[in-house]
């Protein structure tokens, strides 16, 4: 059961991980981002980075 959720936690890391390196590519080329938002369900977290909002949640 441990390893279960030890596997989860990487796998959400690693997608994390993945979706920042986007929004950094995006930011680097000046593509403009309103919003960066990871995950679903409501809304734990939200922070302002960058000139955007940033959150996990949906919508």
């Amino acid at each position: 059961m441990v390893q279960l959720w030890v596997f989860d936690v990487a796998l959400a890391f690693s997608i994390f991980i993945h979706e920042v390196g986007h929004a950094l590519m995006a930011k680097l080329l000046r593509v403009p981002i309103s919003k960066f938002r990871y995950g679903f369900g409501p809304l734990p977290l939200r922070v302002g980075v960058f000139d955007c909002e940033v959150n996990s949640g949906r919508y």
